[in-house]
């Protein structure tokens, strides 16, 4: 049987499937989502007596870009002029969520590079246990995370 990915590639499975069976896609690696049907029954009008592919919408479809917008905008601002102890605070947060998020994400798309390069900005602006820096180098960490949130849109995307 073919089963046609999200990404639009058709993979040949075997027509029979059980239902813990998992298959991947060839070319993106997500995961192929359909329905055996134990009684042979026509779904969706169908073919009575054939099984049926099904691909559910699901909601991680791709990685949202928004938490590296914010986190860029905001190591951007910070790199650029003097702010209150409170803005800090706040980059920590945003830096560390979305690094956070973009790590999972990265693991649910198999880039293990990005993995850890976003595992690593989570643990430097870490808001619970802050690592205490000179300004001056802090500016210059700030804008280099503000470039790999920037490539982590780019990069983390799916193709297709």
């Amino acid at each position: 049987m073919t089963i046609k990915c999200k990404c639009g590639k058709d993979n040949r499975i075997p027509d029979e499937t059980g239902p813990r069976i998992r298959y991947r896609c060839g070319k993106c690696g997500a995961e192929l989502h359909f329905i055996v049907t134990a009684v042979p029954a026509p779904l969706n009008g169908g073919v009575q007596g054939t099984r049926h592919p099904f691909a559910p919408a699901t909601a991680h479809e791709s990685v949202s870009k928004a938490p590296a917008i914010v986190s860029a905008l905001f190591l951007v601002l910070a790199v650029l002029g003097r702010w209150p102890y409170g803005f800090y605070t706040i980059l920590r947060f945003a830096a560390c969520g979305s690094a956070a998020y973009t790590a999972v994400k990265a693991n649910e798309l198999r880039k293990l590079a990005w993995v850890w390069i976003m595992c690593s900005m989570a643990v430097l602006f870490n808001p619970l246990v802050p690592i205490r820096l000179p300004r001056s180098d802090w500016q210059a960490i700030d804008l280099a995370a503000a470039i790999v949130f920037a490539a982590s849109m780019a990069m983390l995307r799916r193709r297709g």
